[in-house]
């Protein structure tokens, strides 16, 4: 799971770094350690703490995501990724097959690797 630095870490570690002299402001500041933590601190989110964002239009597919435990379907192999979304229910839910089913985690698929040619 991601570890989330409180506001007040971020500007005492800022403080600690930069000393009184910086020209950031605080609100600049916390959002730029935000998106750090976002693109260098991927990791499992419990659906307790957060659950992904979607499109809540109908019939929209949703969100892929990475799911945990990965969904056990007869005579399929084991799926690691799902949709969150509302395709199934007009509550977002998590879903795969055209059915709803129950995780524990998610994550983000991260972006493909840059493939050189």
């Amino acid at each position: 799971m991601t570890t989330r630095l409180s506001d007040e870490q971020i500007d005492d570690q800022w403080c600690q770094i930069q000393g009184s002299d910086h020209d950031w402001s605080t609100a600049q500041l916390r959002e730029f350690a935000r998106a750090i933590e976002s693109a260098v601190l991927p990791g499992w989110v419990s659906v307790k703490d957060r659950l992904p964002q979607c499109s809540t239009k109908p019939n929209s597919f949703g969100v892929p995501v990475l799911i945990y435990p990965p969904h056990k379907a007869p005579g399929a192999a084991d799926a690691n990724c799902a949709f969150f979304g509302t395709r199934v229910t007009d509550e977002p839910s998590f879903y795969l097959y055209g059915r709803c089913i129950e995780v524990t985690h998610w994550m983000p698929i991260p972006a493909a690797p840059e493939v050189p040619r």
